[in-house]
């Protein structure tokens, strides 16, 4: 489990890869949640790419410490797959 310090807004980097007739790409552009270990996402942020490393910025003051999960789906629409993608701790 990684950890980063409540207060900062680092890019928690994310591989995405994406599987298509054989094919497997790296997926640049998804939806990101980041929410309360136990917790279900229902707020989506797109991702960001800062010098060619793509994820999710994290908020800042507007968490508190502990578990948070971060999920992830390919696209903004109700039929997309979410993934659970796993736990951060913030300190």
């Amino acid at each position: 489990m990684s950890t980063y310090v409540r207060e900062s807004h680092d890019l928690v980097p994310l591989s995405v890869k994406s599987l298509k007739n054989g094919a497997t790409t790296t997926v640049t552009s998804y939806m990101t949640a980041l929410v309360p270990d136990g917790s279900r996402p229902t707020v989506w942020t797109p991702s960001v790419t800062v010098d060619g490393d793509t994820g999710l910025v994290l908020p800042g003051t507007a968490t508190t410490k502990g578990r948070w999960r971060i999920f992830v789906k390919i696209a903004d629409n109700d039929l997309s797959p979410v993934i659970d993608v796993g736990v951060i701790a913030l300190v």
